[in-house]
């Protein structure tokens, strides 16, 4: 996975599961600010909003865990 890949993975858990706008701004932000250290704070950010993902989304952040963390 490229860092283009994990951005626009991130960006699209993101845009799935994170409903306040200031948060979903700020790690929309923190992305495109930062290197691939942030995979691992995004992440637990939005474990920390919902804890049912469907199958295709919890093998990405499989994926992105297995690459990025």
């Amino acid at each position: 996975m490229t860092r283009e890949e994990l951005v626009n993975n991130l960006t699209y858990l993101i845009k799935k599961y994170v409903e306040n706008n200031t948060m979903k701004h700020q790690l929309l932000e923190e992305i495109s600010r930062r290197d691939f250290y942030v995979a691992k704070g995004v992440l637990h950010k939005i474990r920390k909003i919902t804890l049912v993902f469907d199958k295709k989304d919890s093998d990405l952040i499989k994926d992105i865990v297995f690459n990025y963390c």
